[in-house]
């Protein structure tokens, strides 16, 4: 293992135990973790991080740095990380956090987060495409003419 590689491992443990307890030491630590992750990482990380996205989270901004930070991965990785994110985010769950809602927002409001997730809905699981689903009529019902084009693109992707 590389010594950079140890760092990050050593950082997204500490990024773990701060996201647990959220104070106010711990959101600038949680701010600079991610800041690394950010430049650093690479694709190997996508999962992990895509883990400690969830509602439990209480504040926004480093919920929302956390989402950018998994969603910068994703757009020097590609299909490569989008297909992590899926796995994670469209997993077995049968409920969507809303911050995996605001995650799927921030994909749709990006049109190459869009492409990206276009070119990576090959291979979905049922359950994955059900969950998907959900996730675009919900976003529809809240703004539908915004998103009315691009989630046709991906119901009938899917379909």
């Amino acid at each position: 293992m590389r010594k950079d590689e140890t760092i990050l491992d050593t950082k997204l443990n500490i990024l773990k135990q701060s996201l647990k307890f959220e104070q106010e030491d711990d959101i600038k630590k949680v701010e600079d973790i991610l800041n690394v992750f950010y430049k650093t990482a690479s694709d190997q990380y996508t999962e992990e991080l895509t883990k400690l996205v969830s509602d439990e989270i209480e504040e926004p901004a480093i919920l929302g740095d956390l989402i950018e930070t998994i969603l910068n991965i994703v757009e020097k990785n590609k299909e490569k990380s989008m297909q992590k994110v899926l796995a994670i985010t469209l997993g077995n769950s049968a409920q969507i956090d809303n911050s995996i809602q605001r995650m799927y927002k921030i994909i749709l409001d990006s049109d190459p987060l869009f492409k990206i997730l276009e070119n990576s809905l090959i291979d979905l699981s049922t359950v994955q495409k059900e969950n998907l689903i959900k996730i675009l009529e919900n976003r529809s019902k809240k703004q539908p003419e915004q998103y009315k084009i691009k989630i046709s693109i991906l119901l009938n992707k899917i379909s």
